[in-house]
């Protein structure tokens, strides 16, 4: 069989790719918290109102 010869740079990156790659991270990050902000309002809100409606539940109900 052959010998597969991979050049290698042991890991290492330039300057640039690692900037590069530190924005691109950085990006996805932003874009993925800004996708979960509706969902997040959403679900602040629901439990929001589990909390006033078991107060309710609480007020109105006071022997249960």
């Amino acid at each position: 069989m052959f010998r597969r010869h991979r050049t290698r740079n042991d890991g290492q990156m330039s300057a640039q790719a690692s900037l590069a790659q530190a924005e691109a991270a950085r990006r996805a990050q932003e874009r993925k918290r800004e996708a979960e902000q509706p969902v997040q309002a959403e679900l602040d809100r629901l439990a929001d109102e589990d909390e006033l409606a078991e107060l309710f539940r609480r007020a109105f109900n006071p022997g249960a």
